[in-house]
């Protein structure tokens, strides 16, 4: 009894009678370090399809196959461990502990075959080890947790953030880091109606473009269309392209969308086997012009070919939607930005005109005393300001009124001096370079 007790071999080999593991085939698999939550999600599951035998935590530097063929003779290396645990993210503001080290055996529903699974953690990654009794059975089953991994995945319809190497947090308790991608948890923004000024006819083009297509894929897909898109949204810096993203996404909730910073925009590959593994999933990629500039200029070319081959390399029922943002199209690539099929859909975002002005200054103005103030008067002055130029202009003109009295709040009144004043100070070194810094064209 002490020695079924304590020696890991003992206890598997017994809970799989009357099959004999010492006859079992095993599959090892490594996989990226954030996969660890969704892999246990995937093994659960597998198992509760199946009839649980044994489940339990041991930490063994030894691999399944050397455990339950017996390779080892050293006694040590033999016994049940006492196993740590790691803190995931499940979501922006849940966290889950999962077992660093768990073995689960089980029988089919016929009992006519048997398994053991470990799942492990160390400084490499997350190790996947499936042994079964039948070989025929043995790829299908890791197969089926993968599948399983997948569509149970705590990333599934997040907010999430793509960016550099990996770590493995301190509290780990090998420490360390693996190579690979971070795969974080973001705020989800929540972009309503009001909240967002458009034009009517690129709120037309938008809506068929990425709401109602992502709403519709299913049935797209089933009259023949292509469901990977690409919508490429440009325009000088301030006038809305990241805000235009939330909103899009908060309009096509629930929906995994993908944002990719610094090192994740030079893995393209690995970046978009995140976004299938996901779909239907909208791909983020700001600022794109930074590397996937034209051939002549590019610094990044491995890069800029792994995007063109990504983009022609999906099938035409995987569900991603490329959203991209520039400030500077002329550098793209024209590969990328005049082939459609790549890029389906262009839309320039520019600075407003005089009715979203006055519209976009309502909104910064709410709350706030506007007795002796024109908006119409402050709209006609501010002739080629982008929306960011807008709600900064509207900061300082309080700022300006609230010196004249005294920092007293109860007593700031905006009036059209105040404005005139703050449109004067902020453009008054104004050049074409400076000018797009600040999102002021006029």
């Amino acid at each position: 009894m002490l020695i079924f007790s304590f020696l890991i071999d003992r206890r598997l080999a017994h809970s799989v009678k009357p099959f004999r593991s010492k006859k079992m085939s095993v599959i090892s698999e490594r996989f990226a370090y954030y996969r660890f939550a969704d892999l246990h999600r995937g093994v659960e599951a597998f198992v509760e399809r199946r009839i649980r035998k044994d489940m339990f935590d041991s930490r063994n530097h030894e691999s399944l196959e050397s455990i339950i063929h017996g390779n080892t003779r050293n006694l040590q290396a033999r016994m049940i461990n006492k196993s740590g645990s790691q803190l995931c993210a499940i979501s922006h503001d849940q966290k889950e502990a999962f077992s660093s080290s768990r073995y689960w055996s089980f029988l089919s529903a016929d009992r006519s075959t048997a398994g053991i699974i470990r799942l492990s953690l160390d400084h490499a990654g997350p190790n996947l080890e499936v042994a079964m009794s039948s070989d025929d059975l043995l790829a299908p089953s890791v197969a089926e947790i993968l599948d399983l991994a997948t569509e149970l995945s705590v990333y599934r319809n997040g907010f999430l953030q793509i960016g550099g190497q990996e770590h493995i947090p301190d509290d780990y308790e090998y420490g360390g880091h693996s190579n690979g991608l971070s795969v974080m948890f973001k705020r989800p923004p929540s972009v309503n109606e009001e909240d967002i000024i458009f034009d009517p006819a690129i709120r037309r083009v938008l809506e068929r473009n990425v709401v109602s297509f992502l709403k519709n894929h299913k049935t797209l897909g089933e009259l023949g269309l292509p469901l990977q898109r690409g919508v490429l949204l440009y325009g000088p810096p301030g006038t809305g392209k990241s805000f235009t993203s939330q909103f899009l996404y908060t309009q096509l909730q629930p929906i995994t969308m993908i944002t990719v910073t610094g090192k994740g925009l030079g893995e393209v590959r690995s970046v978009c086997a995140i976004a299938r593994m996901l779909q239907p999933a909208i791909l983020l990629l700001e600022d794109v012009d930074l590397i996937f500039a034209s051939r002549e200029i590019n610094l990044y070319s491995s890069a800029l070919g792994e995007m063109l081959d990504e983009l022609d390399a999906f099938k035409r029922d995987d569900c991603v939607m490329f959203l991209m943002t520039t400030n500077a199209i002329e550098r793209l690539e024209q590969a990328i930005k005049d082939r459609p099929g790549r890029v389906s859909q262009c839309v320039y975002l520019g600075p407003p005109n005089c009715e979203l002005r006055v519209r976009y200054l309502e909104r910064f103005l709410r709350d706030r005393i506007c007795d002796q103030l024109s908006i119409a008067h402050v709209a006609k002055m501010t002739e080629g300001a982008s929306q960011a130029f807008l709600e900064e202009l509207v900061y300082r003109a309080v700022q300006i009124a609230a010196e004249q009295c005294d920092m007293d709040a109860n007593e700031v009144s905006l009036a059209d001096k105040h404005f005139e004043e703050a449109v004067a100070e902020m453009t008054q070194h104004a050049t074409d370079a400076t000018g797009a810094i600040i999102g002021f064209g006029g």
